[in-house]
């Protein structure tokens, strides 16, 4: 069944199936994807990422830009995107989805980047949650790709990762989780995450399980 909207209810199912699955969740996370998450953090705090070789590298391996068929100008407007946007205290994913649609993918179409722009605001600011297919089959009960033009398929992943947003933010605003951050610091200890970054990986986890 794929969400709609946020429902009470539905959250508390999701939650008791999480708190069931939570060994099984945390046993299928590596240490490697935390430490790299981390390195992320780190580089971009340091500065202009338009002029950070690596990090851009390392950024791009990690979330697998380079394996989508984008070319060399998205991945610069991607960045400088990113820069842009570092300051803001409320970033709308709209220009930047816009911005990026203009740009060719190597197949000389225009590409809704709804996910890679999620990843982007959330390295700014971890509280916005990344919107992938393994937390939309966690989350929303489907993985699949929206359908038609630019305005529809904004309308869809908007709703699906306002749904998202809402199950983060009931999650950690009455602490079901707690023992589950817990367990989550012992098998990653001095991981530095916030709890908002530990949802990502773990409903990450959990999607990639189902």
């Amino acid at each position: 069944m794929s969400v709609k909207e946020f429902k009470k209810e539905e959250a508390d199912k999701l939650i008791t199936r999480v708190q069931e699955k939570s060994v099984e969740i945390l046993n299928n996370l590596d240490r490697e994807s935390i430490d790299v998450c981390n390195f992320l953090t780190s580089e971009f705090n340091r500065g202009d990422v338009t002029k950070n070789y690596f990090f851009q590298f390392v950024f791009r391996s990690f979330y697998r830009l380079d394996n989508a068929g984008l070319s060399a100008e998205f991945k610069v407007k991607y960045f400088e995107l990113m820069q842009q946007n570092r300051s803001l205290e409320s970033i709308d994913p709209v220009p930047i989805l816009e911005a990026l649609n203009e740009i060719l993918t190597l197949k000389k179409k225009n590409s809704f980047q709804f996910s890679f722009t999620t990843k982007m605001i959330n390295l700014i600011d971890p509280s916005y949650p990344i919107y992938d297919s393994k937390v939309s089959k966690a989350i929303i009960g489907s993985a699949t790709s929206a359908i038609g033009d630019f305005d529809d398929k904004l309308k869809d992943y908007s709703t699906r990762h306002e749904v998202i947003s809402k199950t983060y933010a009931y999650v950690i605003e009455r602490d079901f989780f707690a023992s589950i951050f817990a367990e989550f610091d012992k098998s990653f200890p001095g991981n530095r995450l916030t709890e908002f970054k530990k949802l990502d990986f773990i409903f990450w986890s959990y999607g990639k399980l189902l």
